[in-house]
């Protein structure tokens, strides 16, 4: 691991872990659909960041089956937090019409 990836990583869970802290609080105060997806989007990202995180140390294999050359787990840890934004804005666009 190079220096640059691991203050990349550090500065990564420590923005990432309070944006889910903060998320947590307003998932604690609110039942609205597009807020709760908001939150399951920056969890997911929070997730993401430790799975690469923990794929560079060598503690978790994010490759095991490749596609074309693609991974569909590194695919769907990193298209996941936009589908969960985008499922926010469209319930929150969709309640406002």
């Amino acid at each position: 691991m190079h220096s640059l990836d691991f203050w990349q990583f550090t500065a990564e869970l420590i923005v990432y872990g309070l944006a889910v802290f903060l998320a947590i609080m307003v998932w604690g105060r609110t039942r609205d659909v597009p807020w709760l997806f908001m939150v399951i989007g920056v969890i997911s990202l929070y997730a993401g960041s430790i799975l690469d995180a923990l794929h560079v140390l060598g503690a978790v294999n994010l490759d095991p089956i490749t596609y074309a050359g693609a991974s569909p787990v590194r695919i769907l840890v990193q298209v996941f937090p936009g589908i969960a934004f985008a499922i926010g804005f469209l319930s929150y666009i969709r309640g406002r019409i």
